[in-house]
């Protein structure tokens, strides 16, 4: 890394400290109601992503235009927005009930399939160490691919987010930071893999 990027980094780090203590909580909870977990669920991202603009545009005064990232903003705008959710706890944006319908949603889809069709999903699944929020998504690992019948039983995400299996479980990815932002485990447990 140049002393260039290497100031960037260190910068951006410490404007970034400025909007941290304004920074909004994930952690809220809901009732258990179908209507309410979408909602509060989608709330919950759209809060995560306004969170994730403000810390983009501290770092460079300009969000990432998805896709064209190079490594060093994606180091940088991972580093940053683990830093703002350094609180960030596993549920806090999938909530439990929006995690406990997505984990019926996915077991439904995976035992209405072949076995060959469930086989060649779950062998694109990467097999890596439990993924954590706030981890950067194993360097080198393939992308899942989420099946597209069962991303329409999903709720829809913004274009920076992308719903992944990891190993067991289903992740939330922040696309551009490379970032794993929630994680439901064991989604692909011992009755599926």
């Amino acid at each position: 890394m140049s002393n260039a990027h290497t100031r960037l980094v260190v910068l951006s780090v410490f404007v970034l400290a400025r909007h941290i203590v304004a920074a909004p909580s994930c952690d809220r909870m809901t009732a258990p109601t179908e209507s309410i977990t979408r909602t509060s669920f989608a709330d919950r991202v759209d809060e995560y992503i306004r969170l994730r603009r403000q810390v983009a545009e501290s770092l460079q005064g300009d969000e990432p235009a998805g896709g064209g990232v190079d490594a060093t903003v994606r180091v940088a705008l991972a580093l940053a927005i683990g830093e703002a959710r350094h609180d960030a706890r596993l549920g806090g944006v999938f909530g439990p009930d929006a995690a406990a319908r997505i984990q019926r949603v996915v077991s439904t889809d995976m035992a209405n399939r072949a076995p060959s069709d469930r086989q060649a999903i779950l062998s694109e699944v990467p097999g890596v160490p439990r993924a954590h929020v706030n981890d950067v998504y194993p360097d080198g690992a393939p992308l899942a691919t989420t099946p597209p019948l069962l991303l329409r039983e999903l709720a829809p995400l913004p274009p920076e987010l992308q719903y992944r299996f990891l190993e067991d479980a289903l992740i939330l990815l922040d696309v551009d930071a490379g970032l794993v932002v929630d994680v439901i485990p064991n989604v692909l447990g011992r009755g599926i893999r």
